[in-house]
């Protein structure tokens, strides 16, 4: 397929930052079946050549870099990077690597984020018994329910509207380190799972609430409208109750807090002590040790970049971005300083880039050393 490359370097920028649109994704799909292509695309982002090009362009502002896709967003625009760089690759770096003296580099052979993890299997348990999602398309039937499935998403729908169901029927979906899995419910409502998250639901909603599980794990929520009918997510035995709206719920048992985050509409939060209402752009805190909530402002898409494979931080502790990264990729990192794991960083960059790819960034930008053996990785201060 003949593209300029001008054309080209600006769809290699869009998948290095993650703000590929769907046409874009198929077009450098449809330009990569060339394998010359392919040989390409595998030098540009390989990080020993990106990053060493990006250190080339002095006069390159990140900030300003970021600063235009923030406001792409239609999000305000904050000074914050004053703690830390943002990886944003620009056009003319793209543009530059697609010259050809650039040929000549070595080609890595772990670059894209098929980095080999236990499982890559979405599991469905259903009372027919388990199947494997995400790597065929399949169609199921459970009961009246049509389940159609692909690698990426599970869909339900009713075979029939006149169907009377006697009792609830819960299925579970459960994702492994590293995958990401989105499900739309009977309701039309869309939930996109992260990495290591187990979600149960009703395979129809029958009662007088449509409620659904968050029992381990990280769950984004699209909520399909209905005043007659609640939505109600339970997670560690707290609430949120809504009618339609979207939020993020990051409740993973490993962790010291639960964070739930409403990006659009309005939640009821309700915990063992207390109630909140949120409103757009409020987090609430809920810690696990005494339970206690609390509510903090913050820019609601940072927490529901994951969803559309971004990693999108601002001015977090960097031990927030590794854990992150330990339980997307399988690995174990070790800090030779501690006082590492209170820096503040931020960063966006695809979550389809190789780790090897992604602590290369970072160690770019900011004053650290890492050292990659196998899946450990070792931070030091440079």
């Amino acid at each position: 397929m003949e593209l300029h490359p001008e054309h080209i370097s600006q769809l290699i920028t869009k998948f290095l930052t993650g703000e590929l649109t769907s046409k874009e994704e198929e077009l450098l799909d449809t330009w990569l079946e060339d394998p010359y292509n392919e040989l390409q695309f595998n030098k540009i982002v390989d990080p020993n050549s990106f990053l060493t090009k990006v250190d080339q362009y002095k006069r390159y502002d990140s900030s300003k870099a970021f600063k235009r896709a923030m406001c792409k967003q239609g999000k305000p625009y904050r000074t914050w990077l004053s703690y830390a760089a943002v990886i944003v690759l620009p056009i003319g770096i793209a543009f530059g690597l697609l010259s050809k003296s650039i040929w000549d580099a070595p080609q890595s052979d772990n670059l894209l984020a098929n980095t080999e993890i236990a499982s890559t299997e979405v599991l469905l348990s259903t009372q027919e018994g388990s199947y494997a999602l995400g790597k065929s398309d399949t169609t199921l039937s459970i009961g009246n329910m049509h389940l159609q499935t692909d690698k990426e998403q599970l869909s339900y729908s009713a075979g029939s509207t006149s169907m009377k169901e006697e009792k609830l029927v819960y299925n579970v979906l459960q994702t492994p380190k590293g995958v990401k899995y989105k499900v739309v419910l009977s309701d039309g409502t869309s939930v996109w799972l992260n990495s290591e998250t187990k979600f149960r639901y009703p395979v129809n909603f029958i009662s007088n609430k449509r409620e659904v599980f968050v029992e381990e794990g990280e769950a984004f929520f699209d909520v399909t409208s209905n005043k007659n009918k609640p939505f109600v997510v339970n997670f560690n035995e707290k609430k949120i109750e809504v009618i339609g709206t979207e939020f993020n719920v990051k409740a993973y048992t490993d962790e010291d807090y639960d964070l739930v985050t409403l990006v659009e509409g309005s939640i009821k939060l309700i915990g063992e002590h207390s109630n909140i209402e949120l409103i757009p752009n409020q987090q609430a805190i809920i810690n696990h040790s005494n339970n206690d909530m609390q509510v903090k402002v913050v820019e609601g898409v940072l927490y529901a970049a994951w969803k559309d494979n971004v990693y999108l931080y601002k001015n977090q502790p960097l031990n927030t971005i590794i854990r992150d990264l330990e339980r997307d990729f399988d690995i174990r990192v070790f800090y030779q300083n501690q006082d590492l794991k209170n820096e503040r960083f931020s960063l966006k960059i695809s979550r389809k880039l190789s780790f090897e790819a992604i602590f290369s960034a970072i160690e770019k930008t900011h004053e650290i050393d890492i050292d990659i053996k196998d899946n450990n990785v070792i931070l030091m201060k440079k």
